[in-house]
């Protein structure tokens, strides 16, 4: 049951991940460049909003896993 809570915890952070960098993304191009970029440059910008909240996603889910063991 405890791996059922847990993999469900994973599931909605990284939900929850997704959803808040394609927010970010959004944002980025609507109140920053004034306009939506298209070809490679959307394809850089979005890799880098997605990167650059990947690590601080991974360090959540660490702290939880090292702190409730199985």
């Amino acid at each position: 049951m405890t791996d059922l809570l847990r993999l469900a915890v994973v599931m909605d952070l990284l939900g929850v991940w997704m959803l808040g960098s394609n927010l970010l993304y959004e944002l980025l191009c609507r109140h920053l460049l004034r306009k939506a970029p298209t070809g490679g440059a959307a394809a850089i910008l979005e890799t880098l909003v997605y990167c650059s909240t990947y690590y601080p996603v991974l360090r959540v889910l660490w702290m939880l896993w090292a702190r409730y063991p199985a």
